[in-house]
């Protein structure tokens, strides 16, 4: 391994002044936090607030990547418990940031580089009596183990004139096909799979396709 000239390292500690985290909840508001003693801006303009938080018990799935991270965040205010009692932040996404701030070198200003290290979904959270919130991030992927309540057809599944069909013309009647919907000029909400029939009884293949000899 090369080691790094004596001058040329010193300059090189000299590049980073300090580093930062910075967390981000998309709930029916936005909020955002830092864990310094000032507001700091990213590069869109959005203001993180100071606030007092650190991150615990993280779980690291396939590719060491983050599956599951605790935050314990200062609530001494009680503005997080308020936040938390007063809607639903389940499955709400949640962004975590990891920045720095590197040093003020002339005629150069210092400059903040942030970047995203984890983006997954709010699956819990707790108060204690000690001033402090904890919320239980984990990745998206989780989201992979749902299943659908609505199965593939061809028809559409919405009632006529109901919500999803929005149709509200003179018409009386309405068989669910694509050719109806397409009389009422309302093809825009047709919530069929139209195209489902032509793929019964089709071999699809994936990936690259096979070779045949004659």
């Amino acid at each position: 391994m090369r080691v790094l000239d004596s001058d040329l390292y010193a300059e090189y500690q000299k590049e980073i002044v300090r580093y930062f985290f910075m967390v981000e909840f998309d709930f029916t508001s936005t909020y955002r936090y830092n864990d310094t003693d000032e507001t700091i801006y990213d590069s869109s303009s959005n203001a993180f607030l100071s606030r007092g938080f650190s991150f615990e018990d993280i779980s690291f799935g396939v590719g060491m990547t983050v599956s599951e991270l605790n935050i314990t965040i200062d609530d001494t205010d009680q503005l997080i418990s308020a936040i938390l009692l007063g809607e639903d932040v389940r499955n709400c996404t949640a962004k975590l940031y990891i920045g720095v701030v590197t040093a003020a070198a002339d005629p150069n200003p210092s400059e903040i580089i942030t970047q995203e290290f984890m983006r997954g979904i709010v699956s819990g959270w707790e108060l204690s009596g000690d001033n402090v919130a904890k919320i239980t991030i984990k990745n998206e992927m989780v989201l992979w183990s749902k299943k659908t309540l609505r199965t593939c057809q061809a028809s559409c599944p919405w009632l006529f004139k109901g919500t999803e069909c929005t149709y509200s013309g003179d018409e009386s009647w309405c068989d669910q096909s694509y050719d109806r919907c397409s009389e009422l000029v309302n093809t825009d909400n047709f919530g069929g799979f139209r195209f489902l029939p032509s793929l019964m009884q089709k071999e699809i293949w994936w990936g690259r396709s096979p070779k045949y000899t004659g």
